[in-house]
């Protein structure tokens, strides 16, 4: 189950218990249904049809389903303030097709860390807090540090009969640096990064020509709840980018309160901010 505000209210998505219906051919899955409940948040307020539709296809199963591609999606109003949604998938030959992933780790750069274990001084001084702030040097800068995080990437290859042609070649062009606006291959709006593509065209003979494609894409999940010492950042999409600002301030380093005691100069975080640095992009047209 899954929701989108739409006009400054939510809307849910659930599917039905005994909503899946799926056929087999000489057990093959050649076909499927998937029938969904609609409705908003507010019991008392009535949807619209657009309102149905969009969240449909938004939060329902993405265009692949198994094996299955979408074939089509529909709303009934089935009573006053609910609607019924099915989506209908079919077996479609889509040429050889492979795909391989690999978990790696990648190093991200940090500059504040998730809690300070400890902090240790000389005896009678008492350690600055600098809130999480990851090396703080003298004249107040925030190094940071690089740590290694999951990462997943995976690629699919696919060979289709046909001609590639310029026209395709300058959309794949096009979608490359963009991430998924709608669910892809499972994956919620917003995780999946398609970095680009490769390809060949193979002509072995006038009457069958077919091309190889390669589809890379890298992976970077949503965090629904985020929370930065006393700020409370909420949802981010995994590719939307995210910075902390410092603010320095004067810390006693000593634990006495003499007229002459010393302070230290420390960083603490005043702000974060989620930034939008790539645009979304249908990827399933890929497909």
């Amino acid at each position: 189950m899954g929701s989108i505000a739409i006009r400054s209210r939510r809307i849910w998505v659930k599917p039905q218990w005994d909503g899946i219906e799926i056929r087999r051919e000489n057990d093959v899955m050649r076909s499927a249904t998937l029938r969904y409940d609609i409705f908003s948040e507010n019991p008392a307020l009535e949807l619209e049809p657009y309102e149905a539709d969009t969240a449909l296809g938004y939060i329902s199963e993405p265009i692949i389903f198994g094996t299955l591609y979408r074939k089509s999606a529909s709303i009934e109003q089935i009573a006053k303030r609910k609607w019924e949604g099915v989506v209908e998938y079919e077996y479609k030959n889509t040429g050889e097709f492979t795909f391989s992933f690999d978990t790696t780790g990648e190093k991200q750069h940090l500059t504040q860390s998730y809690g300070t274990i400890a902090r240790f001084a000389p005896e009678g001084k008492t350690p600055p807090n600098h809130h999480g702030a990851i090396g703080v040097t003298d004249k107040g800068e925030v190094a940071g540090c690089e740590v290694i995080i999951p990462t997943l990437s995976f690629t699919m290859n696919r060979s289709r009969e046909g001609v590639l042609d310029l026209a395709f070649i300058r959309f794949i062009a096009g979608m490359t640096g963009k991430i998924n606006g709608t669910p892809f291959l499972s994956f919620l709006p917003g995780e999946v990064l398609f970095e680009g593509a490769s390809g060949s065209q193979k002509m072995v003979s006038a009457d069958n020509p077919s091309f190889d494609l390669t589809y890379k894409f890298k992976v970077s999940p949503n965090v629904e709840e985020l929370t930065l010492r006393d700020i409370h950042i909420g949802y981010k999409r995994g590719w939307d980018y995210f910075w902390v600002q410092y603010e320095e301030y004067a810390e006693s380093d000593n634990e006495s309160e003499s007229e002459d005691e010393a302070y230290a100069i420390s960083k603490r975080p005043i702000a974060a901010f989620i930034e939008q640095v790539y645009h979304e992009a249908e990827l399933n047209f890929l497909l």
